[in-house]
């Protein structure tokens, strides 16, 4: 964690602020000091691809040490930047600038635009920390592809079936809006032929063909009822999902599936990953085989991956992912099974 703020540039670089920038009654300041400190500190805020990041936890930090309260700093500073900064970006500054200036962690909460977390149990994208990294791992989906020890079969059918066996119940659905269905497979055979057009699966076997919902009890093909349970899991999905525009992405001047792939064969042990499916998109996602462990463990496994843009969804046994072989019909593309080692 950064413990100062950045180098403060002098008041004549900076210049004042503009007039439509300055915070009123921040935190109810009384002293006489403070506007004005404010003031030159709250400019019009620098361009994403500027150090946009830098500048949001160089205001943080001024305006923790003259008392602003954290949640009135990130409604201020999102009023400012607006969409110029990406869900959880302003939070997680301001967050580093609160705990730099005063000696201990802050948490903060929700502003318009964005989301947060609870400090220290689920990490953000630390954009910094891709770069570092796939700086000095630069890799390719081709490159990725290149390593697969096998072909991967092309219906998907047969891919869930080297993975699963013949027993057991397999949920799937056309969509991601839903029409998730439970069956085992020998009856999925008889949707042999729609299936290369369906796009969603659960990857570990379900153990009901029902369950009732969390949120209203309802029955459906799909819940952590009738999933496998949490704790029970074969198969953990790690589903690095870096956008286009993401600061990594432009910094790097990769495409987001290269990213992907760089962090796969760069932070993964490509012996315990069955196969790796392009989304059809901008995302890659893995298949790690596992055996025996808790739900701690497998917390603390999806933890260490999400500052590197890891879905943390991936942990629950519920969770659907792109069917192997599937169509995406949003991108018009094959959900291609890039890496393929079924092997134990």
């Amino acid at each position: 964690m950064t413990t100062a703020p950045p180098e403060k540039r002098s008041a004549g670089h900076d210049g004042p602020a503009p007039q439509e920038s300055r915070p009123r009654d921040l935190n109810n300041t009384t002293t006489s000091k403070a506007p004005r400190k404010i003031e030159v500190w709250i400019k019009a805020p620098v361009q994403r691809g500027e150090r946009l990041n830098d500048w949001l936890y160089g205001r943080a930090f001024h305006l923790a040490k003259i008392g602003a309260k954290a949640d009135s700093t990130a409604k201020l500073l999102a009023d400012l930047v607006g969409s110029k900064a990406r869900p959880g970006e302003i939070q997680r500054q301001v967050s580093r600038g609160y705990a730099a200036a005063r000696g201990k962690a802050t948490t903060v909460g929700a502003v318009p635009g964005g989301t947060s977390s609870a400090a220290g149990q689920w990490p953000d994208l630390d954009h910094d920390a891709v770069v570092d990294f796939v700086g000095r791992h630069r890799a390719t989906v081709a490159d990725l592809a290149s390593m697969s020890p096998h072909p991967a079969p092309e219906h998907p059918l047969d891919v869930l079936r080297t993975l699963h066996g013949d027993d057991g119940l397999l949920c799937m659905a056309p969509s991601p809006l839903g029409g998730f269905e439970t069956r085992t497979i020998g009856e999925w055979e008889d949707r042999r032929n729609q299936l290369p057009r369906w796009q969603m699966v659960v990857p570990n076997l379900m153990r009901a063909r029902t369950g009732r919902t969390i949120t209203d009890g309802t029955l459906s093909g799909r819940t952590r009822d009738n999933s496998c349970g949490l704790g029970n899991q074969r198969f953990l999905v790690v589903e690095f999902d870096i956008r286009h525009d993401a600061e990594a992405a432009v910094d790097l001047g990769m495409a987001p599936p290269d990213i992907c792939a760089s962090l796969i064969l760069g932070k993964m042990n490509l012996q315990q990953i069955r196969m790796v499916v392009h989304s059809g998109g901008k995302s890659l996602h893995a298949w790690v085989a596992v055996k025996d462990l808790t739900q701690e463990r497998i917390d603390r496994f999806y933890r260490a991956f999400c500052r590197f843009g890891a879905d943390k969804a991936g942990r629950l046994p519920e969770q659907q992912f792109r069917l192997p072989q599937g169509y995406r019909a949003d991108k018009a593309a094959v959900q291609r099974v890039i890496y393929w080692n079924p092997e134990d």
